[in-house]
């Protein structure tokens, strides 16, 4: 019965993640467009260099952050203290504010060349191994948070401006980096679409809190089977 409800929460959760990559797909190829309050079109996405988007920070920490505020890029989350093992967190390190975006370069499966993470959970500290861009202009963060993660879009620019493919991480080229082009919706439409993605993923994660709770539940009628 447990095991049951275990096995289909996990279809659903499936169900639900490639759904939302196809809602992605449609949204950020733009065969599916929103409008605003009043029914009106939103204008055209404009065509911008990444030069006028972002610039490259190299902030460092100074004795403003401690080893309480080391950010693990990867997961986007503050390590535990004692899990930090650099005793340089101020000349080894640079601080990443929220809202800027690291580029992560290990490839995988689903990022072939490696993949930018924004910075959704407040100001802290990084390896300096990872290199930091910050916005120029207003932006919405989490629309910036789904953007960057489409491979249709990050590829093309990655193509141009990968410099190193080895086979632990790859290395990105500033100055290739920034010369790219990259199609921007509105602040409003950029809100629509950070709305529209962040109640897929609220789906998502509350199947997901289902299923351990279900786990937690087998786990503890296992243990009981065995006193």
């Amino acid at each position: 019965m447990v095991e049951t409800v275990i096995e289909k929460q996990k279809k659903t959760i499936t169900a639900w993640e490639e759904r939302k990559k196809g809602v992605m797909q449609k949204i950020f190829s733009q065969k599916v467009r929103f409008k605003d309050e009043d029914g009106n079109e939103f204008p055209e996405w404009k065509k911008k260099k990444i030069d006028d988007l972002f610039y490259k920070v190299n902030e460092r920490n100074n004795g403003q952050f401690g080893k309480n505020k080391w950010i693990s890029v990867a997961r986007m989350y503050y390590q535990d203290e004692d899990k930090v093992t650099s005793n340089n967190i101020d000349t080894r390190t640079y601080v990443m504010r929220i809202g800027d975006m690291a580029f992560e370069g290990h490839p995988n499966k689903e990022f072939k060349y490696g993949r930018f993470v924004v910075n959704d959970i407040g100001d802290g500290v990084i390896s300096e191994l990872f290199p930091i861009y910050r916005h120029k202009e207003k932006y919405i963060l989490k629309y910036w948070k789904y953007a960057i993660q489409v491979d249709a879009i990050m590829q093309k620019i990655y193509r141009k401006a990968i410099i190193s493919s080895g086979a632990s991480s790859n290395k990105l080229d500033d100055s290739d980096f920034k010369k790219q082009s990259i199609l921007v919706p509105c602040l409003a439409e950029q809100q629509r679409i950070a709305d529209c993605l962040s109640a897929i993923d609220d789906v998502i994660n509350n199947y997901k809190e289902t299923l351990t709770a279900w786990k937690e539940l087998k786990k503890g009628l296992l243990q009981q089977m065995f006193v």
